[in-house]
């Protein structure tokens, strides 16, 4: 695996997410019950916050295999 199938894969996961962000403001523009609202509150929310904690340890991960790659092959 390459490191930067690492970072690449984040973006691809980050801007998937930006797209479901879209269209769920889309949705909530008809959806206006209090089941759209446990919806985002249970689901939504949850995603964000797992991205949130996910994308710096991608990018530390990413960081110590280029280094163990780069050590390697010395």
């Amino acid at each position: 695996m390459q490191t930067g199938n690492l970072q690449s894969a984040n973006g691809r996961i980050q801007e998937a997410y930006e797209e479901l962000m879209i269209a769920w403001e889309q949705v909530k523009e008809v959806w206006t019950d209090q089941q759209m609202q446990y919806f985002e509150d249970t689901y939504l929310r949850r995603i964000s916050e797992e991205l949130t904690a996910t994308a710096p340890a991608i990018g530390q991960i990413s960081q110590v295999y280029g280094a163990a790659q780069r050590e390697c092959s010395e």
